[in-house]
């Protein structure tokens, strides 16, 4: 019968035919079956990879259903059976961990979108402009039946997939997964199971995608099995929280966020640049005083021009002929380059997260365009003495990087990807030129991996201002 998944075998060398279109070849299925039957030492390996799969098939049907518009999901994502067979498989056969964890963590991370997504705001239909109308997914016949609009207040269980994922899997009749990328709404509202709390907004999107990234590329710093990019990933996976829980809570905590990157920022630049002690204080002051400014009476922040001039007094004062031009110049120039630029984080608070994830992304795509586009001999070409490694193909990747990121985003504006593609890149070098200047590698050894926070938050330094300029 048409569509019957009828199976029959002609030889034991000829290949299987399922149904009229698929077949399967003998000789790759010799390659599962021949162990199993010689009794050979891989058996044991091939049944606990075939348990595994078996195992993970509720993870896949669940897409599969999500896919098609089903109901209700079935199954989940990574449940006892998998952490049964995967503690085994870790115990027993070591050396398959990574192919193991690869599976495991790709499927269950796949799913926990979907279901993220699935209690998302939206139930999968569409409002219509000027119609008033809930409407639900089209049939198969392309009508859409009309269905009795539910009481408010009444929670509908189950239900489709959302209208996020719809138009990933092109459900909705407008856009599809284009149109989510250039208007769809990146605003989730989610229930955590068990506690009942329901996070709404567009942090839970941020956050969703941002543990996701992060999780993917887990799976490629395990396979990799390099001790630096695991020290570099766990750095990352501290980062994320400690930067993005302050931001969501509110404006002050932000503030605080930004007056401690500040002051850890200004301790490693005056190791670096010699400063003595008053003017360090008088940055640690304004690292601490414009964020508060910024969150409490926004209009001090045109005082900063002023503050350069504050910072020359000090060397004034001592009359120091021999390096206070020097010591002037650095501490103006830092009260701009750090504590003014951190306070950014405070005014541009509701897009500050995804500024800062944007810029980081940038740089992943900076170091990605300077390697494959090595082969080029303009991409070669470097930016600035400074750093040989900044090349220009370094600043192809981080621009084309920042368009891609920010419109998965949804906040894409030709103003922000020369604010993060560009602004990125230079501010790398600016610190290039103050680490040249001292004589060292790395601002500092405060985070594993990267060196020091002047490492880390560089190219925020001429982001942020200029993301509140021209984004």
């Amino acid at each position: 019968m048409p569509g019957r998944a009828a199976c029959r075998g002609r030889s034991a060398s000829s290949s299987l035919r399922l149904g009229t279109g698929c077949q399967i070849s003998s000789s790759w299925l010799d390659w599962w079956v021949s162990p199993l039957r010689t009794g050979s030492s891989a058996a044991t390996v091939h049944l606990l990879l075939i348990a595994l799969a078996a195992a993970m098939l509720p993870t896949f049907v669940s897409l599969a259903a999500a896919g098609a518009g089903a109901a209700r999901l079935n199954g989940g994502p990574f449940g006892k059976t998998e952490r049964c067979l995967a503690a085994v498989v870790a115990a027993a056969l070591p050396e398959y961990l990574a192919i193991v964890a690869w599976i495991v963590i790709a499927g269950s991370v796949v799913t926990a979108c979907v279901w993220l997504a699935r209690t998302a705001e939206g139930t999968g239909g569409t409002q219509r402009p000027g119609d008033g109308r809930h409407h639900g997914p089209a049939t198969a016949a392309g009508h859409r039946p009309h269905r009795p609009q539910r009481p408010r207040g009444r929670r509908r269980r189950g239900g489709v997939v959302t209208a996020a994922v719809g138009a990933w899997i092109g459900n909705e009749a407008s856009g599809g997964a284009i149109g989510w990328l250039l208007g769809g709404s990146r605003s989730w509202t989610i229930t955590v199971p068990g506690a009942g709390w329901v996070l709404t907004g567009r942090a839970v999107f941020l956050a969703a995608t941002a543990v996701t990234i992060l999780l993917l590329a887990g799976i490629g710093v395990a396979l990799s099995h390099k001790a630096e990019l695991r020290r570099r990933w766990t750095t990352w996976a501290v980062i994320i929280p400690a930067v993005g829980i302050p931001i969501w809570i509110g404006r002050g905590t932000t503030a605080l966020l930004a007056a401690a990157l500040g002051l850890q920022a200004v301790r490693e630049l005056s190791r670096l640049t010699g400063l003595p002690r008053v003017e360090t204080t008088i940055l640690a002051v304004l690292a601490a005083a414009y964020p508060l400014a910024a969150w409490l009476h926004p209009g001090l922040m045109a005082l900063a021009p002023l503050m350069v001039l504050v910072c020359a007094v000090p060397a004034v004062l001592a009359g120091d002929i021999e390096h206070g031009l020097r010591r002037a110049t650095v501490a103006g120039f830092s009260s701009i380059w750090i504590p003014w630029s951190l306070a950014h984080l405070v005014v541009l608070w509701h897009d500050a997260f995804l500024i800062a994830f944007a810029a980081a992304a940038a740089d992943v795509a900076a170091w990605a365009g300077g390697t494959f586009l090595r082969p080029m001999a303009w991409a070669r070409r470097p930016l600035s003495p400074l750093s040989p490694n900044k090349t220009l193909g370094g600043l192809v990747g981080a621009v084309v990087g920042a368009a891609l990121i920010l419109t998965l985003l949804g906040h894409i504006t030709p103003g922000l990807v020369i604010a993060v593609g560009l602004g990125g890149v230079l501010g790398d070098l600016l610190e290039s030129l103050v680490k040249r200047t001292a004589g060292v590698k790395d601002a500092g050894a405060w985070l594993p991996g990267f060196g020091g926070l002047l490492d880390r938050v560089d190219s925020l330094l001429l982001v942020l201002p200029l993301a509140a300029v021209l984004g």
